[in-house]
């Protein structure tokens, strides 16, 4: 009885152990540690993994009082420089939405990373702004912007009067 118990206490502290926001010892967990810390507004443990302009940006959302939202980071991918000890990382987020419309929407953001004293911060973050994809629309060989009349004034001289 005491083997079971013992063997489900170990258990028991390894998923617990394995079940925190990740590992900061890689771009991929510091970039983790950092969307997760911001989306639960734990500003402070945000600011031990930002550097530069999101170290800024975090500050500022800290001074402000900004409220956490909902999301589940769907995947991280980052691309590492070792010479420079520099990383360049996406994040695919599945965010609460806040419309009327949807109740989750997918984000992506890109976050620039560097080693500080031998640990990995996120330096800079920028929204990815994502364009739909067509396929193989055909929108045809000329520019729609020439088949668009268009005027050559927007106002005439008498409408410049009455704005003054």
């Amino acid at each position: 009885m005491k083997i079971k118990t013992l063997v489900f206490a170990a258990l028991s502290v390894l998923l617990i152990s394995c079940e925190g926001t990740g590992s900061t010892s890689g771009p991929e967990g510091a970039t983790k540690v950092y969307v997760s810390a911001i989306a639960k507004a734990d500003f402070d443990k945000a600011i031990e993994v930002s550097t530069g302009t999101a170290l800024e940006t975090v500050m500022e959302m800290k001074n402000d009082n900004a409220p956490g939202y909902e999301t589940k980071i769907i995947e991280v991918n980052c691309e590492i420089d070792t010479e420079t000890e520099t990383a360049k990382c996406k994040c695919t987020e599945r965010r609460k939405d806040t419309t009327i419309f949807l109740n989750y929407k997918y984000d992506s953001f890109q976050y620039d990373l560097e080693k500080v004293d031998g640990v990995w911060k996120v330096s800079a973050q920028v929204k990815d702004m994502a364009m739909p994809d067509f396929g193989d629309m055909d929108l045809g060989d000329e520019d729609m912007m020439e088949d668009m009349p268009m005027e050559e004034t927007i106002m005439t001289d008498e409408g410049e009067d009455d704005i003054k």
